[in-house]
C-alpha cells in the first residue's frame, strides 16, 4: 500500500490572522490550525504568521507535529516555504480533502494512496 501525500506552499504575503486550515488524517482525526499574529500557541493548534513565509511554514509544521496537533499521524517535511505532508498510515483512507481559507497559500489535498491490487 502507498500513503497519500499533500502539499502546502506559503507564498509571499502570508496568511492573515484568524485564517484556518483543516487537515484530516487517515484514521479520520480532523484538526484545524489557526494563523495568529505574535507567538504561536502550539497546544491550541495555532501557528505564527510573523516574520518570513519560511518562518510561517516552520510554525505550521510544528503545530501539525505537536501533541495537540496530528502528533505523528501526518508526517511533515519542509523545504523552505513548502510543506509536504504524508499520511502515516498507508491506504486510500488517507486521500482526504484539506479545507483552507489561508490567503497567499496554495494547498493540494491528500491523494495518491491506494490499496494493493488483489
Amino acid at each position: 500500500m502507498t500513503a497519500a501525500t499533500a502539499s502546502i506552499t506559503i507564498a509571499a504575503g502570508k496568511p492573515s490572522a484568524g485564517q484556518q486550515i483543516t487537515l484530516i488524517s487517515g484514521d479520520a482525526v480532523s484538526k484545524t490550525y489557526t494563523a495568529v499574529a505574535g507567538s504561536a500557541t502550539l497546544a491550541s493548534n495555532q501557528f505564527s504568521i510573523d516574520n518570513t513565509n519560511n518562518d510561517v511554514a516552520t510554525s505550521l509544521e510544528l503545530a501539525i507535529e505537536h501533541a495537540s496537533g496530528h502528533n505523528g499521524k501526518i508526517l511533515v517535511s519542509r523545504a523552505d516555504n513548502v510543506l509536504t505532508l504524508t499520511q502515516k498510515t498507508p491506504g486510500s483512507s488517507g486521500n482526504t480533502t484539506i479545507t483552507s481559507n489561508l490567503a497567499n497559500t496554495t494547498v493540494v489535498s491528500f491523494s495518491g494512496a491506494h490499496a494493493p491490487s488483489p
